[in-house]
Order: C-alpha cells, then sequence, then structure tokens
C-alpha cells in the first residue's frame, strides 16, 4: 500500500471552508487523512485569503448626482456592490445630501435709479443674477424693473355722491417733483 500526497492552491475571497475548518488567513494548510488500508494521505493546500472591502463617501450636492453611471436627486444612503482588484466583492455607500437651487423674483417700479445687490440700475429692464443661497447652491434671481421720469398709478374709487355726480379719486406719481 502507497500513501498518497497532494497539492492544492487557492485564491479566495474572505475565507475557505476546507475538510470542515473554515481558514481565513493565507497560507499553507495540511491535512492528514489515514486511509482504510493504514497508509497516510498528505494534502497541501497554498491557500490565499483576499479580503471584501467597503467605502464610505458623505457628499454635499447642488440638485443630483450622477454616481456610478446612475443620477441622484434626493438625499439619502445609497449602496453599491463591485468586485474589487483582487475580484472579491466591494461594498460602497454614498451618504447623499441634495440641496437645491433657487428661484425669486423681485418687481419694483421707480422714478429714476436702483440700485439691486450693488449694481444701480437706470432703465427699465428684466436683470438677471446668480447667487449663492443658504445651502451654497447657485440661486436665479431676477429684478423686473420698470423706471421712468412721470410714472402714473391710478386707482379708481367711484362713489355715487349725489344722483348725477360721479367721484373719481386719482392718485398721481411725479417722478421729477
Amino acid at each position: 500500500n502507497k500513501s498518497t500526497t497532494s497539492d492544492t492552491t487557492a485564491a479566495v475571497c474572505n475565507s475557505y471552508k476546507w475538510y470542515g475548518k473554515i481558514y481565513s488567513i493565507s497560507g499553507d494548510y495540511v491535512h492528514v487523512k489515514t486511509k482504510k488500508k493504514g497508509c497516510d494521505s498528505v494534502m497541501t493546500m497554498h491557500l490565499t485569503v483576499n479580503k471584501a472591502t467597503s467605502g464610505d463617501t458623505t457628499a454635499v450636492v447642488c440638485n443630483s448626482i450622477t454616481w456610478y453611471g446612475k443620477v441622484y436627486t434626493a438625499s439619502g444612503n445609497v449602496t453599491k456592490l463591485l468586485k474589487n482588484k483582487k475580484g472579491c466583492d466591494s461594498t460602497l455607500t454614498l451618504h447623499l445630501t441634495v440641496n437645491k437651487t433657487s428661484k425669486s423674483d423681485t418687481t419694483a417700479s421707480v422714478c429714476g435709479s436702483f440700485t439691486w445687490y450693488g449694481k444701480t440700475y437706470t432703465s427699465t429692464g428684466k436683470y438677471t443674477r446668480v447667487i449663492k443661497n443658504a445651502k451654497g447652491c447657485d440661486s436665479t434671481i431676477t429684478l423686473n424693473l420698470t423706471s421712468s421720469g412721470l410714472n402714473l398709478g391710478v386707482s379708481v374709487n367711484k362713489n355715487r355722491l349725489s344722483s348725477n355726480t360721479n367721484y373719481g379719486i386719482y392718485q398721481w406719481i411725479d417722478c421729477n417733483n
């Protein structure tokens, strides 16, 4: 009767079960088994254990982010499962905060000039600025400006004072005086 020997080489992720034992560290392991005829069989395993990896990323963005080809527009935690360089699972987690841009409008009717965010405007028009909001995102603000030398604002309240008299109230704004 003869004894036998064998060599096995394995590269695994995290752990490997071999003859009822779990191995989680790279190394050379020997298992001896006695055959029915009394001869030993010696088996050697050359084991490489690669580890799974994980990673966390925190991001604060305006409106949306594209992460691994997918667009995200809401705050929350997103998990992605990939293979690392050794072929083992990698769990990546994105802790995401999505802030929104904002828009606002200002309407002004003035005599002469109007100063808005440090700049003076003297003519009728629509003016737009982009500034950062409280969350650090771009905000578009619009000024709708009417500017003239004589501005007439009219409000009419007709009350019947007598059977044949109508009375109107007019509000005049003279920009020059």
